[in-house]
């Protein structure tokens, strides 16, 4: 009994509490036009290409983790933000893609696994 109390305590300190996900909710899931803009610039934060504050920032700091254990820390709105950002940035910026892959997952072993693992969070 004891056990199943603690699962849902279990369940929030696994999320990352630095990122924000109200950002993610009125920004990715709300309004396209900025969900590219944002998914720009987080794309070029990752990629060292652009300036690295906030969000983008904090993001950045756990990305190398999130791809390694499919973002296992996250919670389910983090979940649900990677799944539209990595598809975003694929679809409409896949120069920056490649690079992306290159650097997070260089032997491709943890990102089909991160994708296959979240498609349950896409939401299209």
């Amino acid at each position: 009994m004891k056990l199943l109390l603690l699962l849902p305590l279990v369940g929030v300190a696994l999320a990352y509490t630095d990122m924000n996900d109200n950002f993610i909710v009125d920004t990715m899931m709300q309004d396209p036009a900025k969900a590219r803009k944002e998914t720009q610039e987080l794309t070029a934060c990752l990629l060292d290409e652009g300036p690295c504050e906030g969000f983008n920032a904090a993001a950045k700091n756990h990305m190398v983790l999130t791809m390694s254990d499919a973002c296992g820390e996250c919670d389910m709105m983090q979940k649900r933000g990677a799944v539209k950002f990595l598809t975003m940035m694929k679809k409409e910026f896949p120069q920056q893609w490649e690079k992306f892959e290159k650097r997070y997952d260089p032997t491709r072993t943890n990102f089909d696994k991160f994708v296959q693992k979240l498609s349950v969070y896409k939401d299209d």
